[in-house]
C-alpha cells in the first residue's frame, strides 16, 4: 500500500479547493449583508420606532377608561404621578426617534437632548414603578424588598 505524503496531500487539496466554483464567484449578497447597510439599518430603525410609536398609543387609548377611573376613584400619591408620568415620557421619546430618524430637523442636538432627557426620565419612573410593584407582591419576605431596592439604587447611579 502506497501512503501520499503529507505534501502531496496538501498540494492536492489546493488543487482542488482552486478549481472549485466557490473560490471563484462572487457570493451573492445575503440578506445580513442588505441589513448591515446603513440606508437599510437606519430604514429597520426608523420602521421599529414608527412601530413602537403605533403600538404604544394604542396602548394608552386602550386603557383610558381605566386610568379615568383610577383617576377618579384613587386617591393621589407619589406612585400614581409616577405612573401617569411613564407614559408620556415614553411616547415624547420614541416621537421625538421617529421624528430624528424621518423628518428634517434642523436642530439635531436639540432633539437629541430631548431624547436623552426623555430616555432618562422613562428609565427612572419605569424602574420605580417596578420596585413598587416587587414591594406589593412580595411584601411578607422584606430580603427580597431589600435586594430589590438596593438594585434599584445601585442601577440609578
Amino acid at each position: 500500500m502506497i501512503r501520499p505524503t503529507p505534501q502531496a496531500v496538501i498540494e492536492t487539496s489546493r488543487f482542488i479547493v482552486s478549481r472549485t466554483a466557490f473560490s471563484t464567484a462572487v457570493p451573492p449578497k445575503s440578506l445580513a449583508n442588505e441589513l448591515l447597510s446603513t440606508t437599510s439599518f437606519h430604514r429597520l430603525q426608523a420602521n421599529m420606532n414608527l412601530a413602537t410609536l403605533g403600538a404604544l398609543i394604542w396602548d394608552i387609548l386602550s386603557s383610558i377608561p381605566n386610568d379615568y377611573r383610577l383617576i377618579r376613584v384613587g386617591k393621589p400619591s407619589v406612585v400614581s404621578f409616577v405612573y401617569f408620568m411613564t407614559r408620556p415620557a415614553l411616547v415624547i421619546t420614541i416621537f421625538l426617534t421617529v421624528l430624528l430618524l424621518t423628518g428634517p430637523v434642523s436642530h439635531c442636538g436639540a432633539v437629541s437632548l430631548g431624547i436623552v432627557a426623555f430616555q432618562v426620565t422613562s428609565f427612572a419612573v419605569a424602574s420605580y414603578l417596578f420596585l413598587k410593584r416587587v414591594h406589593a407582591v412580595y411584601f411578607a419576605n422584606k430580603v427580597v424588598q431589600h435586594t430589590f431596592s438596593c438594585l434599584s439604587s445601585s442601577s440609578a447611579l
